[in-house]
């Protein structure tokens, strides 16, 4: 009789002893988000809290939301296509790829003492067409060509100014554009010919662009370093880019990308193009640049021509090839807020 009552008594307090372990300290309730134990001992951390008040500032071309704690990041969601941002900002500038755009944002976990959130509510994001920039209406048409094509645009380096003209009495308003875009696994730059035909009117071509306007150019592989921004730090120049210099302006990169070179004779030679900005004073102008650069004496190592060579003037000859003017604006100036995210060294 005495073993079958230690028997109880021990059940009940192996029983009491489970209940204590179950409850947890907030008026003897069980807390949903409270780290739990497995019988293996393994530990499954707090799910963390949604991101909130995801919303986008046109005025500035940026993704904002309220911090999550404990987050060590967070992932955005554009139209399905996510960035995982590694460090805990709760802002992104944003290529708006669409002329709707649907953005989602879930915090980031350590995947130990806290899980990731759940995605937060979708928020839509629209622009108004008689409010769109040349650069947006532009972006949209090329973003939408590249699906069709299964490749993604990642930039635009530049637009050409519009120009009107005709073909055979039919007018026309044309836009020359450089991109960066990743297709069969590289990255490459693509040159496209937008021509809207039957109009000669700038403004209406703008309103009524589409993705049938747009003539698919060769593609050029492009390399990892960004000879056009080195030229520009490197204060040696050539064409117009150098009258501009003579005249007083400051010239910095906005973007650019460096084409593929190949041996040439005995020579290596490679383009690069970019879009620039020249100050002087309270002026600003904007233009896209191509150059050519021939290595005279170059390197086995063809990453050596890239980043060493050019900076030594007696090893070079650099040639301007094409020119193109922009008037400064809105569509520039926020093609060149983007390319800070792009490149964040600029």
């Amino acid at each position: 009789m005495k073993t079958k009552q230690r028997s109880a008594a021990l059940l009940l307090a192996l029983l009491a002893i489970t209940l204590l372990g179950l409850v947890g300290c907030g008026n003897g309730k069980i807390r949903p988000n409270a780290a739990t134990h497995s019988s293996m001992g393994d530990t499954f951390g707090a799910t963390l809290a949604t991101p909130m008040g995801v919303r986008y500032d046109a005025e500035s071309h940026t993704l904002r939301w309220s911090a999550v704690e404990n987050a060590v990041g967070y992932t955005v969601s554009q139209n399905g296509r996510e960035h995982t941002l590694d460090a805990t900002v709760t802002e992104l500038p944003v290529l708006l790829t669409a002329s709707s755009t649907v953005f989602r944002v879930k915090a980031n976990g350590d995947q130990g003492n806290h899980l990731d959130s759940e995605w937060s509510e979708p928020y839509t994001h629209t622009v108004n067409p008689e409010e769109e920039t040349l650069y947006q209406r532009v972006n949209f048409i090329l973003s939408e060509f590249a699906r069709k094509y299964d490749y993604e645009l990642l930039q635009i380096i530049g637009i050409g100014d519009p120009f009107c003209g005709k073909d055979d009495g039919v007018p026309y308003v044309r836009f020359d554009v450089e991109t960066i875009a990743v297709t069969g696994g590289k990255q490459k730059n693509l040159r496209y010919m937008i021509r809207k035909r039957n109009i000669s009117s700038i403004d209406d071509a703008i309103q009524t662009l589409s993705v049938e306007d747009v003539v698919n150019g060769d593609p050029d592989s492009i390399v990892d370093y960004d000879s056009a921004d080195f030229y520009a730090r490197s204060d040696a120049y050539a064409g117009k880019m150098q009258e501009l210099k003579n005249e007083g302006y400051t010239i910095t990169a906005v973007a650019g990308c460096t084409r593929e070179g190949e041996k040439v004779g005995s020579k290596f030679r490679y383009e690069f193009v970019g879009t620039y900005k020249a100050t002087r004073g309270n002026e600003v102008l904007y233009f896209t640049s191509t150059n050519r650069a021939d290595i005279l004496e170059p390197a086995a190592n063809p990453r050596l021509n890239y980043e060493e060579i050019l900076r030594y003037p007696h090893y070079r000859k650099i040639t301007e090839t094409a020119f193109m003017l922009h008037e400064s604006g809105s569509s520039l100036q926020y093609m060149e807020e983007w390319a800070k995210e792009y490149d964040p060294d600029r």
